[in-house]
């Protein structure tokens, strides 16, 4: 069932998440799932893990620098 040009297909993803819910609930689009099943779109997913990524890196960066 895996297609020949399925960029994942190395690791052992036959299809996307997207693609499963789309057939399993057609009145859902492959684009929307997130924002149906959770409550939260795609794009807010994104700035949320983007904001708490760069929180983690500030975090880390020493708080003062010895010349």
């Amino acid at each position: 069932r895996t297609p020949s040009d399925y960029p994942l297909r190395w690791a052992g993803l036959a299809v996307t998440i997207g693609e499963v819910i789309e057939a399993a609930l057609p009145h859902i689009g492959h684009a929307d799932w997130q924002m149906v099943l959770s409550g939260v779109s795609r794009r807010q997913s994104l700035q949320l893990a983007a904001q708490s990524l760069a929180y983690m890196y500030k975090q880390q960066l020493p708080t003062s620098f010895i010349s």
